[in-house]
């Protein structure tokens, strides 16, 4: 997807705005129990620290800023911020929502509504270390996919974990997803920070 970043003088309110694509999204849930409420305060204007110079005023000004998605993606990766200042993890359990509605997020731009069709999960004190699993939806079903073994799951499980990252995909299709061996050799790799955390083939 794209997304755009939006500074906007509080004298003139004149607009500085930059466009860059994006793969995936990290939230800051620090102070937040639900992916909702986290998601909504990433995206809500914040004062810029010192000041901007402003084209229009011809001086420098307090800003404010936000962004939002200017072109949505076929799937929305959202990475959970856990990493604290001394490199520990943060452990707090995060509230899931199946679905994103579009219009309970009208400060994101996503113009689409998506649904969740995997739950990262990662176990260990360490962001730097530790086992990662994911529960995977497929055709009406919750799937726990370990290392090689795929078993049965359903979504308050996946509910249950820490969550370290979700994917959602726009709801247009539905979902057909594989659980590959990594020894395939086939190129599945969804990656999610710098750690391999899903072995999915995702097709239409």
């Amino acid at each position: 997807g794209t997304s755009k970043e939006i500074y906007e003088c509080k004298i003139c309110q004149a607009r500085k705005i930059t466009s860059q694509p994006f793969s995936s999204v990290l939230i800051n849930i620090e102070e937040h129990n639900s992916m909702g409420s986290a998601l909504t305060n990433h995206t809500e204007a914040t004062d810029v620290h010192g000041a901007i110079f402003c084209d229009v005023c011809g001086s420098h000004n307090p800003f404010t800023t936000w962004v939002s998605m200017d072109e949505v993606p076929e799937f929305l990766i959202l990475r959970v911020g856990r990493t604290l200042s001394d490199g520990s993890k943060l452990e707090s359990h995060l509230s899931l929502d199946e679905t994103l509605q579009s219009q309970d997020y009208p400060g994101i731009g996503m113009h689409s509504d998506y649904k969740l069709v995997a739950v990262l999960v990662h176990q260990g004190s360490s962001v730097n270390s530790g086992h990662y699993w994911t529960h995977v939806h497929h055709q009406g079903e919750w799937f726990r996919c370990e290392d090689h073994a795929v078993t049965a799951s359903s979504f308050q499980e996946a509910h249950r974990e820490v969550t370290s990252g979700l994917v959602y995909r726009r709801i247009r299709n539905e979902i057909i997803a594989e659980a590959l061996n990594p020894d395939d050799g086939e190129e599945g790799l969804l990656m999610i920070g710098d750690s391999v955390v899903i072995i999915l083939v995702w097709s239409c």
